[in-house]
């Protein structure tokens, strides 16, 4: 097959090394993702695509930051206009969406139980918290004797949180 990033067909001219991409998370986070292209020659040019097959010429800027899980495809250009070939980037693990959450209570006897149903359709429910983020739990229930209010925080596994305030009186 032939390569359809190779511009010139000249057997002495070398081939960008393909590049080295740092930046991809392993786990889930709820901040911008930077990926950055390791290059040691500043005569390259670089590109990020969203498209397989497609050149972005991006010359003074080794870096690109994302928003959204996406595949990025990752090529270098030297300065004799010869493309490496592509690295494939999955973004997969970017949540930058707090958890959705619904509090209902029950009374039994003389107590109050709380009671959270959080969803999150990204990274997931990690754990919840009643007393307004000092103390989590992975309980999803928080049991009362008085009257009072309560500091509901539901922590998805990017770091994203969800508040809510409810009282029971």
């Amino acid at each position: 097959q032939e390569n359809i990033f190779q511009l010139k067909a000249n057997e002495n001219i070398v081939e960008p090394l393909f590049p080295n991409v740092k930046g991809n998370p392993q786990y889930w986070t709820n901040k911008m993702i930077q990926l950055t292209v390791e290059q040691n020659d500043t005569d390259y040019m670089y590109s990020f695509s969203s498209i397989k097959g497609k050149y972005y010429r991006q010359k003074d800027s080794v870096s690109k930051v994302y928003g959204q899980n996406q595949i990025v495809y990752v090529s270098v250009m030297n300065q004799n206009g010869v493309i490496s070939q592509e690295r494939e980037v999955v973004l997969s693990n970017l949540d930058l969406f707090q958890p959705k959450v619904n509090v209902n209570f029950k009374e039994i006897n003389s107590y109050v139980i709380f009671s959270v149903d959080a969803s999150d359709d990204l990274s997931g429910v990690k754990e919840y918290s009643f007393d307004g983020g000092k103390t989590y739990q992975t309980s999803n229930q928080y049991i009362v004797k008085d009257n009072k209010e309560v500091s509901i925080y539901v922590k998805d596994y990017a770091g994203n949180i969800k508040k809510k305030k409810k009282t029971y009186s």
